[in-house]
């Protein structure tokens, strides 16, 4: 909802300076222009976020994949070290 919050009120503003500085400027079409712009920019900015979302998990999940590899071959070089280190 913010996303088309931040739509409308750039937009409004856009045209409502429109009406005021120029002549031939349509009421209705500033209207339809807001409401159009409003759903472009809550759409767009939900794909984006939803899209940056998708990303940051992927990448996470990859993260605890390396890491528990890690800590999978840091215990098997710590057994090989005890094995060395125990007497015969």
């Amino acid at each position: 909802m913010r996303e088309a919050m931040l739509g409308f009120w750039a937009y409004a503003t856009f045209n409502l300076t429109c009406l005021a500085l120029v002549r031939n400027c349509s009421v209705a079409i500033a209207v339809v222009d807001i409401v159009w712009d409003t759903n472009l920019t809550g759409t767009t900015v939900a794909i984006v976020i939803w899209i940056v979302r998708s990303v940051f998990i992927i990448a996470q999940e990859n993260s605890r994949q390396n890491q528990a590899k890690n800590t999978a071959e840091q215990d098997r070089q710590i057994k090989l070290i005890d094995k060395s280190t125990e007497p015969n």
